[in-house]
């Protein structure tokens, strides 16, 4: 048995290892029918094998970082991500009781943090759906995302190891799973797996049509790019890709600046069409580029992102390219494109998630060449060079799942699962948008009658639009607070005291304490910047 170079591995389906020989056309026909059964036998128990173990890695991953216990906390969306799921549950279970623009709006009277309007709603639906299956739980919602970051992770493993070697796929991998950003999401309720998921084979499909012109790649990447946006509006980055493609793979390099030019006037100019009041001058752009490199260095890590720059180096340079990694280099080129024309977003890392496996492939890919190289050169033997790589994989996989950071939990679940909150409706938070959002998820969760309500103080007692801008209090006195508090019929009121403080939480928090009806609650579960306030005296019975 001899070993092939690394370099012939692109070609090798024996994952580098070569017969001498053995001639497979030179074999009897029963021979070769039994030696293809025996090897599409061997496939299926490796392929099992691989998705069991990412299976492990990712639930590990979750249960390690306690998010089936901790808060929907990761950022102010997640709590709205987690609600709309449940409000598509809901519907589903109750079988269409209303029109559902109709059930939304009663649904968001008890639980004000409903997100379909602001995201599209393919992921709530699919969550929805999945929850019918599995449960109306914490769990339930976790593991949904859990799938669609092993489905991702799985078709970056075997799309980089049809065109490289196992030891190259599971380094791949590695650079996916252990990047602060994938850790980040695989354990929060939130769309961006999916979206990534969508993005990396509407980008393969697209490329793939582009260079053979084939139908059915046409109607892949037409179903998947609309699913894609009908899963966040960051899908829309598969618009600028066949701009990339034809960056890439025009011959002609007159053709290359002529398309490189474009793309970037346009960029540059569409923050200024879309938001007139930026006043983007060049330095701050260029700050803004640096900005972005940054960004995308810290997500990967400085050497898989070096690795990964050098490969796309490598495909627009070279003259026979695989249309796969045509597609790596594309996405990635075109969700840096993307990330410098939303101004809103700028300092949002969610932005990267798109081309993340793409940038994980890649880094693959520049390894690859890096250890042909070497093998080249004789600095090392290509067995010695798979172990090393596997064992870099692998430790790193393994490390990165015992030692994932512990995900924000504020402890509102257990305040919702106290008797605090049992006689106490309607219950008023006046906090920032984390706090507020994660106690409505938790209650929503844990209230699938719907017998409560939960008073946003963002929302009743000041004013501002959706972004969180021009913001001013609704009420002018104290007393005009402890009216409305009184008319509202308030319970219980959860008021922010850490900074930062807004107007309306300083004229809340005042009103209660001046206010004889209202004591400080001192017992029982409490979360640490805040102050849990009950009404003591309720002359019309309203809390119970």
């Amino acid at each position: 048995m001899e070993v092939a170079p690394i370099s012939s591995i692109n070609s090798s389906p024996n994952y580098g290892i070569c017969f001498a020989g053995q001639d497979h056309m030179t074999r009897k026909p029963f021979e070769r029918r039994r030696m293809r059964t025996i090897e599409v036998v061997v496939t299926r128990q490796r392929s099992l094998i691989i998705w069991v173990g990412l299976t492990i890695v990712t639930l590990f991953t979750q249960y390690r970082s306690g998010a089936y216990h901790a808060d929907f906390a990761r950022d102010p969306d997640e709590p709205a991500h987690a609600v709309s799921a449940l409000m598509v549950h809901d519907y589903l279970v109750q079988a269409f009781p209303a029109n559902p623009i109709r059930f939304a709006h009663t649904f968001s009277d008890h639980y004000p943090k409903v997100a379909i309007g602001h995201w599209p709603p393919l992921f709530y639906c699919l969550e929805g759906s999945w929850m019918l299956l599995f449960g109306r739980t914490r769990a339930a919602l976790l593991l949904f995302v859990a799938l669609c970051g092993i489905t991702l992770a799985g078709s970056v493993y075997f799309m980089v190891r049809r065109l490289t070697s196992t030891p190259i796929a599971w380094l791949s991998v590695a650079v996916l799973m252990c990047s602060p950003l994938f850790l980040s999401l695989v354990c929060s309720v939130r769309p961006d797996l999916l979206l990534a998921l969508l993005v990396f084979w509407a980008a393969i499909s697209i490329t793939n049509y582009m260079v053979s012109r084939q139908r059915n790649w046409l109607i892949s990447c037409l179903v998947l790019g609309a699913m894609a946006m009908l899963v966040h509006g960051r899908g829309a980055v598969l618009l600028l890709l066949p701009f990339s493609v034809l960056l890439v793979e025009r011959r002609r390099m007159t053709w290359k600046w002529m398309v490189a030019a474009a793309v970037l006037a346009f960029v540059i100019a569409w923050p200024h069409l879309i938001v007139p009041e930026s006043h983007l001058t060049l330095s701050s752009f260029l700050r803004l580029l640096r900005v972005g490199v940054l960004r995308t260095a810290l997500n990967l890590e400085w050497l898989p992102a070096i690795a990964a720059v050098a490969a796309i180096l490598q495909v627009t340079r070279s003259e026979a390219r695989q249309p796969f990694w045509t597609a790596m280099a594309c996405l990635a080129i075109s969700n840096f494109c993307f990330d410098l024309m939303v101004p809103l977003s700028w300092s949002d890392d969610n932005l990267l998630i798109a081309a993340l496996p793409a940038w994980a492939a890649l880094a693959g890919y520049g390894v690859q060449h890096l250890c042909a190289q070497l093998v080249v050169s004789g600095r090392a033997k290509p067995s010695s060079v798979r172990v090393a790589l596997m064992a870099v994989a692998l430790s790193g996989l393994v490390l990165t799942s015992i030692f994932v950071p512990r995900k924000h939990d504020p402890g509102f679940h257990q305040l919702v699962a106290s008797t605090l909150l049992t006689n106490a409706d309607p219950v008023l938070i006046a906090a920032n948008g984390l706090n507020e959002g994660a106690l409505i998820a938790e209650s929503s969760l844990a209230d699938p009658a719907r017998m409560h309500t939960i008073l946003r103080g963002s929302k009743v007692l000041s004013e501002s639009t959706w972004g969180g801008n021009r913001y001013h209090p609704r009420f002018a006195s104290s007393p005009a607070m402890q009216q409305f508090l009184q008319s509202a019929h308030v319970c219980l009121a959860i008021v922010q005291i850490a900074d930062p403080v807004t107007t309306d939480q300083q004229q809340l928090r005042s009103a209660l304490n001046l206010n004889a009806t209202w004591a400080l609650v001192s017992s029982g579960p409490q979360i640490q910047g805040l102050e849990i306030y009950r009404r003591t005296h309720d002359a019309g019975g309203h809390c119970g």
